[in-house]
């Protein structure tokens, strides 16, 4: 039986890089394969030295989620089989909710003064967000760093066209095989843990 993480410890990775923190939030419920993916190609950008994930403690529409101790756990499987400096950062649980991405990257930029961020998102994400309380002081604090949607390159056993969380969650669910979808760490953990079982209905 897989024990219970441990609860958040109210700490955020320290700032040592020479080079641009890309920040990459989410739900991470769970994280899955083309998480992975997705930080690898930001490590390969030029001028990025390392990428902070960043999930959510609250879901912004109020989606019921696993716990959030659960998925920072998830994301430190993933980040340590990522090829690249990838660091999970669990500040959001030390803010009052609703947390807005403008509250983040001022907590953020008010802990690592020196530390030079950009806010990592799709172009489908990048599209509305301007409309984004805060727009331009996010702008100025981490200007975006924006990448196309993309399929990622699978490595063999992997399914290069379905990739999402949801996906995950449904098979996780229905006691189905979630590989190709999750790294076996994970699905082994969250299927342990029963943090997508049909009486859970994490959706988001």
């Amino acid at each position: 039986m897989i024990e219970p993480p441990e609860k958040p410890n109210r700490m955020v990775p320290t700032a040592n890089a020479s080079g641009k923190v890309a920040l990459l939030g989410g739900s991470f419920n769970p994280p899955h394969c083309g998480h992975l993916r997705l930080c690898e190609a930001i490590l390969a950008m030029p001028g990025i030295a390392g990428v902070w994930l960043v999930p959510v403690a609250v879901h912004p529409g109020r989606k019921p989620l696993a716990p959030f101790a659960d998925r920072l756990h998830m994301c430190r499987l993933m980040a340590a089989r990522v090829a690249g400096p990838v660091t999970v950062c669990d500040l959001e649980g030390r803010l009052e909710p609703p947390v807005k991405t403008r509250d983040l990257v001022r907590a953020l930029v008010a802990l690592h003064p020196e530390t030079p961020f950009v806010l990592a998102m799709g172009a489908d994400v990048a599209a509305h967000a301007p409309r984004w309380p805060g727009w331009l002081d996010i702008v100025q604090a981490a200007p975006p760093l924006i990448f196309p949607r993309f399929e990622p390159d699978f490595e063999p056993g992997f399914e290069p066209a379905v990739w999402a969380s949801t996906e995950a969650r449904r098979r996780l669910a229905a006691g189905e095989p979630a590989s190709g979808l999750l790294l076996p760490e994970i699905e082994d953990y969250a299927t342990a843990r029963r943090l997508y079982g049909p009486e859970t209905h994490a959706e988001a």
